[in-house]
């Protein structure tokens, strides 16, 4: 049995999006890669040349379907973990919560250095 994540608490960062043809699966709703994807890309460039993710823990909660407004954000509990929420705007039902922890990319003083 999976463990219940707790709503992000409080907000580092917030984004707004709006579901795309794109992200629907062929039941209709926003296939469950995409709110990975959405939360990923909150983070910016430079944290992901600097971080690599090594830990993620996931709870689908509710579907969300074409055109839904969904506010993505993220809370940082430590200097290795964050804890993400994507929450319908029309109804404030969370749709998806997340951890995700992260290590230090070895690789990127090599690219910064070339």
């Amino acid at each position: 049995q999976l463990k219940k994540l707790p709503a992000a608490g409080g907000q580092d960062h917030s984004d707004t999006i709006r579901v795309r043809y794109q992200d629907i699966d062929i039941n209709g709703h926003v296939n469950n890669v995409r709110y990975l994807d959405w939360m990923l890309d909150s983070f910016r460039l430079h944290f992901h040349q600097q971080h690599r993710l090594r830990e993620l823990q996931i709870n689908f909660l509710a579907e969300s379907f074409y055109e839904d407004q969904l506010q993505v954000v993220y809370a940082q509990l430590n200097d290795r973990t964050f804890r993400h929420e994507i929450v319908r705007l029309s109804d404030q039902i969370a749709v998806c919560r997340a951890v995700t922890g992260w290590v230090p990319n070895a690789d990127f003083g090599m690219r910064n250095a070339e």
